[in-house]
């Protein structure tokens, strides 16, 4: 299938002196061209009467021709991907796919903790997930305790988010957790809930997890949070 160019860029005389006195040129030419001027994202910007350009593809323009529609210029320079070069050795073309893959194999991808809307770090979620492993607590209640969605906090500990690395390795050893105070009773061995409600055949809801756990909830507190709810709801001015 035949590649259909992009409009070739078109400068004046003016343009292209105003570029390249934005442009530091050192002796040695296998070196990174330094845009100098205003950038974008870290890329060089250059500004025409009529266009608003990326200055690393303009010097691949005026070097090689015009740029096929839909296509990158990926930078390969030799100390390390520079944004801000313009050096013609320095650039190739290729496809969004090629682009996506170059920078995945050189690191410069942005996911975790290194993304920009990152909004849980690493420690909160590991805490979130100790916190779920070591009570009787469903996600539903841990969830407004990190200020994060039901449902995503259901996500990151069903293992559909944030699984880019080996939480459980960066988990706190056993040996270095608080111990408990004395008289402290496990969660599956008490006999009352947190509202001190006794957990009876008849007032409990079990269900065991996937890690074997049995969990327990109370229905006297389950049916005081569906009656509060409704209060609200009624109590609620509608304007």
């Amino acid at each position: 299938m035949k590649v259909k160019p992009e409009p070739i860029i078109t400068l004046t005389e003016s343009d292209l002196v105003r570029f390249w006195d934005k442009v530091v040129i050192p002796e040695d030419s296998d070196c990174c061209w330094l845009w100098q001027a205003s950038t974008q994202a870290g890329y060089g910007a250059f500004a025409t009467r009529y266009n608003n350009l990326l200055a690393h593809r303009v010097s691949y323009a005026l070097h090689y021709g015009a740029i096929p529609k839909g296509y990158h210029v990926c930078h390969d320079c030799p100390d390390g991907d520079n944004p801000a070069c313009v050096n013609p050795r320095h650039l190739w073309l290729g496809t969004p796919g090629e682009n996506a893959a170059d920078r995945d194999r050189k690191g410069r991808q942005l996911k975790g903790e290194n993304h920009g809307c990152l909004k849980f770090t690493n420690s909160c979620l590991d805490s979130l997930r100790m916190l779920y492993d070591e009570t009787s607590l469903e996600y539903r209640e841990i969830a407004p305790l990190f200020g994060m969605s039901h449902s995503y906090a259901h996500q990151v500990l069903t293992g559909k988010r944030r699984t880019h690395r080996d939480h459980f390795d960066m988990l706190i050893a056993v040996t270095n957790r608080p111990k408990k105070a004395e008289g402290w009773i496990p969660f599956k061995m008490r006999s009352h809930c947190p509202a001190g409600h006794e957990y009876t055949p008849d007032n409990t809801y079990t269900n065991t997890r996937r890690n074997g756990h049995i969990n327990r909830q109370c229905k006297t507190c389950i049916l005081n949070r569906q009656r509060k709810k409704i209060e609200d709801r009624k109590t609620t001015i509608v304007p």
